[in-house]
């Protein structure tokens, strides 16, 4: 009986070792990407690139644009008065946003080809967080961008062929 108690005891130890072993690798491995990735700069984000996507998609669809205040455009087609720019995914700026943006008209958000009248949270912000951690190892790629567009009362639809820009971060 003694040695079967033993033998328990010591698949249990093992078994402990092992998960043990498991969590260092990991651990080791993320804290060593880190590592590897401390000699570059912090990504950030092309909004310069942004822009001209925004700029190009809305003289696509007959406004005339310029710039506007930071960061934003200002169109317009006839009686139709939009500002647009880019929305960061965290989400702080919306305050602001909207508030600057009321003079010309309630704030809509465009993402992933769709318009809504809140901003989307937690995808785009998760994309986020994996594209800031794999830029920072050099690999790149696109992703959905947030466009807050203040809208005036004499636009009679949204243009939405250019709703789904996207953003890289470099």
């Amino acid at each position: 009986m003694p040695q079967s108690s033993a033998r328990c005891g010591l698949a249990s130890v093992m078994r402990f070792v092992r998960e043990g072993v498991c969590i260092v690798a990991i651990a080791v491995t993320t804290l060593g990407i880190k590592a590897f990735a401390l000699n570059r700069a912090e990504p950030q984000e092309t909004t310069a690139a942004y822009l001209r996507g925004l700029d190009a998609g809305l003289r696509s669809e007959g406004f005339a644009t310029r710039p506007y205040m930071a960061n934003s455009i200002l169109a317009t087609r006839g009686p139709c008065v939009l500002r647009a720019r880019p929305f960061s995914p965290y989400g702080f700026s919306r305050a602001s946003i909207e508030s600057k943006g009321a003079r010309i008209g309630p704030t809509q958000y465009a993402y992933e080809g769709r318009w809504r009248n809140d901003p989307p949270k937690i995808k785009p912000l998760t994309i986020f967080y994996v594209q800031r951690e794999l830029a920072r190892l050099g690999i790149v790629f696109d992703v959905p961008g947030i466009t807050a567009v203040s809208v005036s009362r004499g636009c009679r639809e949204l243009p939405v062929r250019w709703t789904d820009l996207t953003i890289r971060l470099q």
